[in-house]
């Protein structure tokens, strides 16, 4: 049974399952949610690759996706150069996007694209977004899930109010820690759950 209803469906009525993911997958709910707000589309040949490493370029594609369910629009210009992002890249409106938008910063000159996204950087992301959508963000967590594992020293607000609001029970339950490269499931379920946070 979907766990979401009533929503506004961008997904076709009869568009079909996606070849490579199961009805009964853990993530399989919040892909179908994901689906109709917009937020991931397959790769071709009727598949999503939930197992795939979702590269930076990729997230903040997603996210620009997100960020149209809320104003009816995808928000995709800017004036942000890397030296990794040409312009005529097929993510390269969306990473000037992030970046006229505060949400992502390169390194000397480049943004890295190809680079596997990893959960605390997802999350450094998402909590900037939430400040510049003016949600409430001050929430920390008392104790740290990830004690054993932790994020890095630039994302440990970040991670800490992502565990304090509760964005990140899943990745707790499931091994994920703040540091490891995040799969497009990984990815589109914490983006579900972040919308079910700004609604």
């Amino acid at each position: 049974t979907d766990r979401f209803t009533g929503r506004v469906t961008v997904l076709p009525a009869d568009a079909e399952p996606f070849a490579d993911t199961a009805e009964d997958a853990w993530y399989a709910s919040y892909l179908t949610e994901a689906r109709r707000s917009g937020i991931v589309n397959g790769v071709g040949d009727n598949c999503f690759v939930p197992d795939r490493e979702t590269s930076r370029a990729e997230f903040v594609t997603m996210l620009s996706r997100l960020n149209a369910f809320f104003d009816g629009s995808e928000v995709i210009d800017g004036d942000a150069e890397y030296a990794d992002v040409p312009d005529d890249a097929w993510f390269a409106p969306y990473v000037r996007w992030a970046d006229a938008s505060g949400l992502v910063q390169g390194s000397e000159g480049m943004f890295m694209p190809n680079d596997t996204i990893t959960m605390e950087q997802m999350l450094l992301i998402l909590y900037r977004y939430a400040g510049e959508m003016g949600l409430d963000t001050p929430a920390r967590a008392e104790t740290d899930p990830w004690a054993d594992q932790p994020a890095s020293d630039y994302a440990v607000e970040a991670v800490s109010w992502a565990a304090a609001v509760g964005l990140a029970d899943w990745a707790a339950d499931t091994g994920a820690a703040p540091r490891q490269p995040m799969n497009r499931a990984q990815v589109t379920v914490m983006l579900v759950e972040f919308l079910e946070f700004c609604r």
